[in-house]
């Protein structure tokens, strides 16, 4: 596994144990990295006051994209977020079978 590939399943361990979970089992590649685009900003709805917005298109890839903006700070406000609902545990349940597809190349 290469050093974005690494650090891309870190942060998204990192989204999981937010909410509550152990982590993420999958492989790491670009589709993943799509998808996972999807569950960061249906995220943003399970915070009030965080003005965070993934911006697509900095960089050459989704993957650099996430890696480069998402950091350890917004994952924290996420897990705060989490424990008074369960909104991040609704982004997981409904995304998570699209993660494990796309970590085959499916």
């Amino acid at each position: 596994m290469n050093n974005r590939n690494q650090e891309l399943k870190k942060i998204i361990n990192m989204f999981y144990q937010a909410a509550g979970m152990t982590g993420w089992n999958g492989n790491v590649n670009e589709h993943v990295a799509e998808v996972f685009s999807h569950m960061l900003i249906e995220s943003q709805n399970c915070l009030n006051d965080y003005t965070w917005a993934l911006r697509p298109g900095e960089s050459d890839s989704i993957m650099e994209d996430i890696i480069f903006q998402v950091d350890s700070d917004m994952i924290k406000k996420l897990a705060e977020t989490n424990k008074e609902s369960t909104c991040l545990e609704f982004v997981i349940e409904r995304w998570d079978g699209k993660l494990t597809k796309a970590s085959y190349n499916l």
